[in-house]
């Protein structure tokens, strides 16, 4: 998956975009509040307090629809929504782990080291970059933040060829994590 920051509200892969790729247009993540003409799904977003349409109740609305049903690139954009939508499945409270857990001692493990409980979502206020907001279950128990993008992203397989878990953090399974 690309990194959130180059897709927008609407799901579209702004990297792809020739306006995108021609210096033309920054994305509808960095140009907030730049252009006159902000995108109708980055506004609602942004006053809904949400990082991607499908995060909204009323997803898809009728303005949305229409767009999916545009082009080709609109209906890749939705299948990007749900693809998204799975990864963005973390809610404030889950535990989740770090893949590096797997390489862990039985003692450490037994200590919850790279286990950490979500606290929610956030967004830089200078950058309007999205951010994972968690905390660690071992040690001083600190909060960090994580680049959104960075938090759902997958396992660099040339750097950590043999770890076996898919994402960087995935949910762990216990009672606090059922739906």
């Amino acid at each position: 998956m690309k990194e959130l920051e180059f897709i927008g509200f609407c799901g579209v892969d702004c990297s792809a975009c020739p306006d995108f790729l021609n210096s033309k247009c920054p994305g509808c993540r960095q140009s907030i509040g730049l252009n006159d003409e902000e995108c109708m799904a980055a506004q609602c977003c942004m006053d809904r307090g949400i990082l991607i349409c499908g995060q909204c109740k009323d997803y898809p609305c009728e303005d949305m629809k229409d767009f999916f049903e545009e082009s080709d690139g609109h209906r890749e954009a939705r299948k990007r929504i749900d693809v998204i939508m799975d990864i963005l499945r973390f809610k404030p409270g889950d535990i989740v782990q770090h893949f590096k857990r797997e390489t862990l001692s039985p003692e450490d493990r037994a200590r919850n080291v790279y286990l950490y409980e979500i606290v929610g979502t956030a967004v830089h206020s200078e950058t309007r970059e999205d951010l994972m907001v968690y905390r660690a279950l071992y040690g001083d128990r600190r909060t960090y933040v994580r680049p959104l993008y960075m938090f759902v992203g997958k396992v660099d397989r040339d750097k950590y060829p043999d770890i076996k878990q898919e994402y960087r953090f995935e949910l762990v399974e216990t009672e606090g994590n059922d739906e």
